[in-house]
């Protein structure tokens, strides 16, 4: 099966600053509180079915657009994005087979040397799954540590805001530049506080580039 590769950078783009700046002229603004949460799965996935997937005490965190609507006004998506560890990446894939999932493709994130692997998966009943995994990232298991992660109403563990931010730091498409300028417009001072802690503590080198996303977030 051929490797489908997500080369990035991390050079914004005359197209993304553009994008960005539209954004913030849509007038949301700056506040102290997130949205409402309206936690919905894809219509092609079944919670049971996931559940059933999920071995005990397997850590794991949804991110991606599903998670997004924890901390911003739901946008639409069609599969989940779920993250574990490396070594645990296997044992999940043995279950998705086991449970007749097919492997359609590869993932293969790649921004100057930082690594995000993994597949994207369908369920006969066609329900969508990218399951992901950091194989050079020491940061991902705090992340996925269950007392990190935010419980969704359902039971199931969403990661959190700053590791989230500093996903899509590392993915760096047009989406998720978006996503990140339009989560930081709902955060506080002491959110954003909270967030550069954490990039600067996981991985500084990206520092840089979220200061200027909180400049364009900040933005009248």
């Amino acid at each position: 099966m051929a490797l489908k590769t997500r080369a990035q950078s991390r050079q914004l783009s005359r197209q993304k600053v553009s994008a960005i700046l539209n954004l913030v002229k849509r007038g949301h603004g700056s506040v102290d509180t997130r949205p409402p949460v309206v936690w919905t799965l894809p219509k092609m996935l079944s919670l049971t079915r996931l559940k059933a997937l999920l071995p005990d005490n397997l850590p794991y965190a949804i991110i991606g657009g599903i998670a997004t609507t924890f901390y911003m006004p739901t946008r639409t998506t069609q599969d989940l994005d779920l993250l574990v560890l490396a070594n645990d990446a296997e044992l999940l894939e043995q279950s998705l087979a086991r449970q007749n999932w097919t492997k359609l493709e590869n993932i293969y994130i790649n921004s100057e040397g930082i690594e995000i692997l993994g597949g994207a998966w369908k369920s006969s009943e066609g329900e969508l799954l990218d399951l992901l995994y950091t194989p050079n990232l020491s940061w991902a298991a705090t992340a996925l540590r269950p007392e990190n992660t935010m419980s969704a109403p359902d039971g199931l563990r969403v990661i959190a805001l700053p590791y989230l931010i500093l996903l899509k730091l590392i993915a760096r498409r047009n989406r998720d530049i978006l996503d990140i300028e339009e989560m930081l417009q709902y955060c506080d001072k002491q959110k954003i506080a909270q967030i550069r802690a954490v990039i600067s503590a996981s991985m500084p080198a990206l520092s840089e580039d979220l200061e200027q996303h909180i400049a364009i977030a900040q933005m009248d």
